[in-house]
């Protein structure tokens, strides 16, 4: 943070008569700033006065020029007397100077990369001077439970990246610090390590092949599965192919999850993110109970669902093993 100085004139000379002059400039300016004041148009001798209540003028004997450069520590008033011959002393109006002390230093802590789950808690500083507030640079889909907290908890989803600002300011001025956040890829035990694509692949494609039986049926293979229903099924819209022909995060062997692999993602659905739970919604999983039906599950309550129509739209997550 760079200190900031202030470059403030003014030209206030009034004929002294009252005892405590009338506050007629103010100046406000953060703490340790360099405040400049300045006469102009006078004739006669200056020298420069402070007060802490325009009531009891202490002489400032180091600044005798017609300007005075004023370092701001505290709350302080000042005028020039001027005065010349035996001629009359007049003063000049009183400019107050209002010190802000300057905010908190901000410190956004240290980056948290590739992150399990899909929260944290932040680690910024509090704000001992001044507000704090969390801001969300870039990164898809993240949210602060509360943004003025220096430590609240973030949640974003897998397998991205974000960049937050922890901002504290005050009148005076504001300060800023970032930090980076990144989730790791989805990852579950579920018969060993599952991946999981972190957002769903469609909200609505069907099962396929009604009528046709495809042998897909086991419940913890899905991969086999995916394979047998790609092979029996030639419709390009269906669930098992938006699996097998994705590629992301590096990967291209995606596939349609088994019912009891679909029943993993659900028992982890909060740590994996990205589910609908709405009352009715579905995912499709990839094993087929019959020509005609197939298994899905309701994320809302977690049951396991045959559907006697294959040709209904269902949700799609997919998975993948290494």
């Amino acid at each position: 943070m760079q200190k900031t100085k202030f470059l403030i004139f003014f030209l206030f000379i009034i004929s002294f008569s009252p005892i405590k002059a009338q506050i007629i400039n103010q100046i406000n300016v953060c703490e340790g700033d360099t405040v400049y004041l300045t006469l102009q148009n006078y004739h006669g001798t200056t020298v420069w006065q402070y007060s802490s209540d325009t009531i009891d003028w202490e002489m400032d004997t180091i600044n005798i020029n017609d300007t005075i450069a004023v370092i701001a520590i505290n709350d302080i008033f000042y005028r020039a007397l001027i005065y010349e011959g035996t001629c009359d002393t007049i003063y000049s109006g009183i400019s107050s100077i209002r010190v802000y002390p300057s905010p908190t230093i901000a410190q956004a802590g240290t980056d948290q990369l590739n992150l399990p789950g899909i929260s944290v808690n932040l680690s910024g500083n509090e704000a001992l001077v001044g507000q704090g507030s969390w801001h969300i640079l870039s990164g898809t889909g993240g949210h602060l439970n509360d943004s003025t907290l220096y430590n609240t908890q973030f949640s974003g989803i897998g397998a991205h990246a974000y960049t937050l600002v922890w901002k504290i300011e005050n009148e005076c001025k504001t300060t800023i610090d970032t930090v980076l956040i990144s989730f790791r890829l989805p990852q579950i035990q579920c018969g060993g390590t599952l991946y999981v694509h972190p957002t769903d692949n469609h909200g609505g494609a069907v099962w396929g092949c009604q009528g046709t039986t495809t042998n897909a049926t086991s419940t913890s293979n899905g991969e086999q599965n995916t394979t047998l229903i790609n092979s029996a099924c030639s419709d390009l819209t269906i669930a098992a192919k938006k699996c097998s022909e994705l590629t992301a995060y590096g990967y291209s062997d995606w596939y349609l999850p088994a019912s009891d692999e679909l029943n993993c993602l659900y028992l982890e659905r909060n740590n994996i993110g990205g589910f609908y739970t709405m009352s009715g919604i579905v995912y499709w999983s990839s094993t087929e109970t019959s020509a005609s039906w197939a298994a899905s599950q309701n994320f809302n309550n977690g049951q396991q669902v045959n559907i006697n129509q294959k040709q209904g739209a269902c949700r799609v997550r997919c998975v993948r093993r290494d």
